[in-house]
C-alpha cells in the first residue's frame, strides 16, 4: 500500500512538478526543494528513497532530450569523484538519525539559497583547476545522496566555463543520470526501497514525466528568471523550517 497520508501529497505533488520542470533543463537546481518538502512530512531518507525512482525516470527523459550535447571533459572528472560523494553520503546515513538529517538538509537548502544569491556573474569563459572540479564532484555526490541538492557544486564548475544553455544542461543531465543509478545500491542496504516507498513512487510517476517534458520545453521557449526566484523564497522557508524541526528534535 502507498503512503495515503493527505499532508505527504500536499508536499509531494508540488515538489515534483518543480523537480521534474528542473530535469528538464528549465532553472536548473531548483529541483533541490524537492527533498526538504517531503522532509516535512516523512523522515529524510524515506523521502530521499520515495525520490529516486522518480529521478531516474526524469533522468531517462532528460538524457534523452540532451543526449547530442554535453562535454566529456567535465563529465569524466566529475563522475567518478560524484561516485565518491554517494560512498560518504551513504556512511553519513548510516550513523546518523533523523533530526540531524532535517537540520543537515535544512542547512544545505539555505547554502543552495545563500550560493545563488552570492554567485557572481560568469563574463569571461574559463576552466577552472582540475583540484576544484574534484572537490565539486565529491560534495555534490554527498549533497545529492543525503538531500537531492548535488546541483550547487556542480554548477559552481560548470558555470566559469560558459558553456552553452544546451551542453550545461546536458552535461548536468548526464551525470546526475549516473549518481542517481548509483543510489540504488546503498538505498536497499538502507531499506528505503521497500514495497511501500516504491508504491507511492509509482503513483507519482506519471506527474513527473509529464512536468520533466513541460521542463524541456520550456526551456527553449521561456525565461526562467522569475520562477528561479519564486521557488528561492519557497525553498528558504523550508529550509528555516527543517532547521527548526532537526534542532527541536534534538534537544527536545
Amino acid at each position: 500500500m502507498p503512503i495515503t497520508d493527505a499532508w505527504f501529497y500536499a508536499a509531494a505533488i508540488p515538489a515534483i512538478v518543480i523537480l521534474g520542470i528542473s530535469k528538464g533543463g528549465f532553472a536548473p537546481g531548483v529541483g533541490v526543494v524537492a527533498v526538504p518538502l517531503l522532509a516535512t512530512s516523512v523522515p529524510p531518507l524515506q523521502a530521499a528513497g520515495i525520490l529516486l525512482p522518480i529521478l531516474m525516470s526524469m533522468d531517462v527523459v532528460s538524457v534523452w532530450s540532451w543526449r547530442r550535447e554535453w562535454d566529456g571533459r567535465s563529465l569524466a572528472l566529475l563522475l567518478p569523484t560524484g561516485l565518491v560523494g554517494i560512498c560518504l553520503g551513504w556512511m553519513a546515513a548510516r550513523l546518523v538519525d533523523d533530526h540531524a538529517l532535517r537540520l543537515g538538509i535544512g542547512l544545505i537548502s539555505l547554502a543552495f539559497v545563500a550560493s545563488r544569491v552570492i554567485m557572481p556573474e560568469v563574463r569571461e569563459a574559463r576552466r577552472p583547476p582540475r583540484a576544484l572540479g574534484a572537490v565539486a564532484g565529491v560534495v555534490s555526490g554527498f549533497t545529492s545522496f543525503l538531500a537531492n541538492a548535488g546541483g550547487p557544486p556542480v554548477q559552481m564548475y560548470l558555470m566559469p566555463q560558459r558553456l552553452t544553455r544546451q551542453v550545461f544542461t546536458g552535461t548536468s543531465a548526464i551525470l546526475f543520470a549516473a549518481i542517481n543509478a548509483s543510489k540504488v545500491g546503498p538505498f536497499l542496504q538502507l531499506g528505503q526501497l521497500d514495497l511501500r516507498n516504491l508504491a507511492t513512487s509509482a503513483m507519482l510517476l506519471p506527474l513527473a514525466v509529464l512536468s520533466t517534458v513541460f521542463g524541456v520545453w520550456l526551456v527553449r521557449r521561456v525565461d526562467d528568471g522569475p520562477f528561479y526566484r519564486l521557488v528561492l523564497v519557497g525553498l528558504s522557508a523550508v529550509g528555516i523550517a527543517l532547521v527548526w524541526l532537526g534542532v527541536a528534535g534534538m534537544i527536545g
